[in-house]
């Protein structure tokens, strides 16, 4: 037997299954309430979605206030090894 969850359901879509599930956490909300939501852009048959922006969208619809808007930098540093040498480490 499949568990009965959003992951299991047929011809759901990113979008419809996001907004049941925001809309949902909106709905138990005690007034004053806040949600963090971390998401990032993504490359798609070489366009980038900007999934923050249509998230933030989304939320809006849906009743949520945007109160915050944080961008972290991707990237990646060269690191000493103690052995010799160097290694790329990505922060993100």
């Amino acid at each position: 037997m499949t568990a009965l969850n959003i992951g299991n359901t047929q011809r759901e879509t990113y979008w419809s299954a996001v907004r049941q599930v925001y809309s949902q956490v909106h709905s138990l909300l005690a007034p004053g309430g806040v949600m963090a939501v971390v998401v990032k852009p993504f490359v798609r048959k070489g366009v980038l979605v900007p999934l923050p922006e249509m998230t933030a969208a989304l939320l809006e619809d849906i009743g949520f206030e945007v109160i915050e808007w944080t961008e972290a930098m991707f990237g990646s540093s060269e690191q000493a090894r103690l052995e010799g040498g160097t290694y790329k480490k990505e922060r993100k």
